[in-house]
């Protein structure tokens, strides 16, 4: 592919990315916020929060069965990608389906998860083929960057719109938005039609899951997904509550909420270019490392204060930090999954993700149920928070750089992160620093 089409691809790319996040920032963000108006209880906000993305995960374990029917990538992506705009329809009308409303809303939202995640290993396989290698992680920062601030805005907007139809009129507010998210994904849809794809030779041989499960202790890319399991599982067990926690317990209006959410959302995004300096520099598992020593700070942050801007201190530090865990997460599958294995590697971890994610949440809704000196949900966010450390103290320091970088400390890397400025979007190096060749073993 030469390179006027590969930036035209890339283009499109970016497009696509940023009307699918105006599809979450109108749509997927509000599923919580949605059940709890429906009245779902604290064992149904666990099943809203978590069983739809694990359902989602499992059944993307069949991925690689469908590439090899459909033998080609975009086609299965469209066509995915259609199905999933289209359960918003039925989500919008919920209201008419009587005194089922709940389990029919999981029902809807876990078909809109299971479609959108068949589509993700072909996805990533396809976009590995198009983004060059040495620009991954600028090139995806800057994509996450822009379709950030579109999945903000729209957010934004939807927690207006909701806060605006209060009320008797609140589920109007609901199918308004939900309306505005189907249609941000048939543009999205529209821009995915006009990539290329590039040539793809199915392997003859597909990789099983059985394969998989043999390489979980035996591989770099096998103690990446244990841990992982690990800290998803940790994390899970709080995730799915905070929102519920903020309306029930306390007693915030719609647009306090938004403000709240979004301010995590906007920083992470922002500052995704910045990270991904960092990672195309120095590599992902400097990273990751950093990262997953910082995580189990946030929740336990949560609780200690209600104060506004105590609650807004805590979501930019969380926005911040799970900027480069994510980013970092994301190239480092790239780097350790070969390309002729990459879909189905990724559709089974992804299945092992989606066990920690639905464990997770079910220990949540149950921690959430004790009786307790303080809210429930502040026990949960104090459990979310210790269990997490367990991950990079068991599995950080046994995960490998692929490639290879210039090595890094971690007061180093405290300096070029404390110098990042995401309202730019880059690294700004005050002082030159001498760097030495780092070999993998």
């Amino acid at each position: 592919m030469d390179r006027k089409t590969t930036k035209k691809n890339l283009l499109y790319s970016i497009f696509d990315g940023t009307f699918y996040s105006i599809m979450v920032g109108f749509g997927e963000s509000f599923f919580m916020a949605f059940g709890v108006f429906l009245k779902a209880n604290i064992f149904e906000q666990g099943l809203i929060g978590s069983l739809p993305q694990s359902l989602g995960y499992f059944f993307e374990i069949f991925s690689d069965r469908l590439l090899r029917i459909i033998k080609s990538r975009k086609l299965m992506v469209l066509i995915g990608a259609f199905i999933q705009g289209i359960m918003y329809i039925p989500v919008m009308l919920i209201f008419l389906f009587g005194g089922s409303k709940i389990p029919l809303l999981i029902l809807f939202i876990s078909l809109y998860w299971i479609v959108g995640m068949i589509i993700s290993p072909p996805w990533n396989s396809w976009m590995s083929d198009i983004v060059p290698v040495k620009e991954r992680g600028r090139y995806f920062g800057r994509r996450t960057k822009i379709a950030g601030v579109a999945s903000f805005v729209a957010y934004i907007f939807g927690g207006l719109l909701l806060q605006w139809f209060g009320g008797q009129y609140q589920y109007l507010g609901y199918a308004l938005i939900f309306g505005i998210a189907f249609v941000s994904r048939m543009v999205s849809f529209s821009f995915l039609l006009k990539q290329d794809e590039p040539e793809y030779k199915i392997p003859a041989e597909r990789y099983k899951f059985r394969h998989f499960v043999s390489s979980l202790f035996k591989s770099n890319f096998g103690t990446f997904t244990l841990y992982m399991f690990i800290l998803n599982f940790s994390v899970q067990i709080a995730a799915p509550f905070f929102i519920p926690y903020m309306l029930n317990d306390l007693k915030m209006d719609y647009i306090t909420l938004t403000v709240i959410t979004a301010t995590s959302m906007l920083v992470k995004y922002m500052s995704m270019p910045g990270w991904g300096k960092i990672i195309d520099t120095y590599g992902a598992r400097i990273v990751l490392k950093f990262t997953g020593y910082l995580i189990p700070i946030v929740p336990i942050m949560w609780a200690f204060s209600a104060n506004f801007y105590y609650l807004m201190f805590a979501q930019v530090l969380s926005g911040f930090i799970w900027s480069g865990f994510e980013l970092a997460s994301v190239n480092f599958m790239f780097d350790t999954t070969p390309y002729d294995k990459r879909a189905a590697m990724i559709a089974y971890y992804n299945v092992v993700y989606g066990v920690s994610n639905i464990s997770g949440a079910l220990l949540g809704s149950w921690i959430a149920t004790l009786p307790f000196i303080f809210s429930g949900y502040k026990l949960l966010f104090v459990v979310s928070g210790l269990l997490r450390f367990a991950a990079p103290l068991i599995f950080v320091h046994k995960i490998e750089e692929e490639r290879e970088v210039p090595a890094l400390g971690y007061d180093k890397l405290l300096f070029k992160i404390m110098t990042i400025r995401p309202t730019r979007g880059f690294l700004i190096n005050i002082i030159p620093i001498p760097r030495r060749p780092h070999k993998k073993k």
